[in-house]
């Protein structure tokens, strides 16, 4: 679909409602892109673009996304850093917000408390691509 290639390979509803403005009913359309597998919901409002359309998108940037504000730590900023030799699964990422897990068809997060005055202490903005950073 074309209006579906212009778009990141994560996005949020209100994108895609956009991508479909064509539509007289761009909800239907938005079920069957799922049911065809074209886009994957990852959460309530939040998708990413299928396998097909060869866009791929960027865990590190989805967990901020799903759970916000956050961002990577533990084993998986040791994984992204090549300081241990395991592949890490599950994304772990500090938040203001109460702890929080979350099961999605592209991979699982977890969300560790982080209180506010120490939350952004040794952040570092790193480059996704695509004029993204995580």
């Amino acid at each position: 679909m074309k209006s579906l290639i212009q778009l990141p390979a994560e996005f949020d509803y209100n994108l895609l409602l956009h991508a479909l403005n064509d539509y007289k009913k761009p909800r239907d359309k938005i079920r069957g892109l799922i049911k065809n597998k074209d886009i994957v919901r990852v959460k309530k409002g939040l998708y990413v673009l299928g396998r097909e359309y060869n866009k791929p998108y960027n865990k590190f940037v989805l967990a901020n996304l799903i759970y916000g504000p956050s961002y990577i730590t533990g084993q998986t900023a040791l994984a992204f850093w090549n300081m241990i030799p395991e592949r890490v699964e599950l994304i772990i990422s500090m938040t203001t917000k109460r702890k929080k897990q979350f099961e999605t068809p592209v991979g699982r997060f977890s969300y560790l408390y982080c209180p506010k005055k120490v939350f952004s202490i040794g952040i570092q903005l790193e480059d996704a691509g695509d004029q993204k950073k995580f």
